[in-house]
């Protein structure tokens, strides 16, 4: 179907473009989408199968795909019409589509205000349903498109849920979780230039300021145990991203550069997180020498 070809998320790849993104985090993240968009089409299918039987043969997990997008895409949480107006979704919202303003493209950094007018409760208000204004603080030429602002949002999902991207993306995160023994369990969103990355350098040194008698432990100890660790870690996460010079042939040109877009920032934020960990075992390792103490490192260690 020719709306189906032109969707781009990365729901929508093919699988020679899905399989470019093995070694990333959004790999991992669209199959478990996929997965769950397969259990929701199954349990619908099976409600149509029962209201008609006729009408379950065309309702393909494909056209279902295509219309949650859609739907997906352009959708605001319903709490956006309440009388305390709000775009962060609850449990007891739902996505809702506003003509004319869900239309709108996004620019980043787009200065955009919302404008939500809900009627007095009075018996004789003619106009009963709240209104959505959209206003743009940028001039605007004649002919030119209107743009929203969809938020600060990274490369990762805005392949995940629009099929776009933008290229050097401020905004673009990679998330982290510590497992393990002691580690939390929680996922900490670290963005360009390492924001973010105080909370997972403090999580590992808790765990290992844990170990032992700290009375026993020199003042650099823990600041070289969880520098090394991260070190270690931090670089094979940079080794398995996908290489962005080495696609296949089936992969459309327009993926390819989203792709690339989105290992950049990938690449980028790692590499800024692994000299911040260097630069700490720097200090520590200084720390060291004042101390008195001769720790050498040979290149394998």
């Amino acid at each position: 179907m020719p709306d189906q070809i032109k969707l781009r998320t990365s729901l929508h790849f093919n699988p020679q473009e899905l399989d470019a993104l093995k070694g990333s985090n959004l790999y991992a993240a669209t199959l478990d989408r996929l997965s769950d968009m397969q259990a929701d089409w199954t349990t619908c299918h099976a409600a149509v199968m029962a209201a008609d039987a006729s009408l379950a043969g065309n309702f393909t997990f494909d056209l279902y795909l295509t219309a949650s997008t859609y739907l997906a895409s352009r959708a605001f949480p319903s709490s956006i019409l309440s009388p305390n107006p709000t775009l962060a979704a609850s449990p007891s919202s739902y996505p809702v589509l506003l003509p004319g303003i869900d239309t709108l493209n996004h620019a980043r950094g787009q200065p955009v205000t919302w404008l939500v007018s809900y009627p007095d409760q009075i018996e004789t208000a003619s106009v009963r349903d709240p209104s959505v204004s959209l206003v743009l603080h940028a001039s605007t030429e004649a002919g030119e498109e209107l743009f929203n602002n969809y938020g600060p949002k990274p490369n990762s999902e805005l392949i995940l849920a629009y099929g776009f991207t933008l290229p050097d993306n401020l905004d673009d995160t990679i998330v982290l979780r510590i497992g393990g023994q002691g580690g939390t369990g929680n996922k900490w969103e670290v963005g360009r230039d390492a924001q973010g990355f105080d909370a997972v350098w403090e999580e590992v040194h808790t765990i290992f300021s844990g170990q032992g008698d700290d009375e026993d432990v020199e003042p650099f100890a823990n600041d070289l145990d969880t520098a090394n660790m991260l070190i270690d870690m931090l670089g094979t996460l940079l080794e398995r991203l996908p290489d962005g010079n080495n696609f296949a042939t089936e992969i459309r040109p327009d993926v390819q550069t989203m792709i690339n877009h989105y290992i950049e920032g990938q690449q980028s934020i790692l590499k800024a997180t692994l000299q911040y960990c260097e630069k700490k075992r720097e200090d520590a390792l200084k720390v060291a020498n004042e101390l008195g103490f001769d720790l050498s490192f040979d290149d394998d260690d």
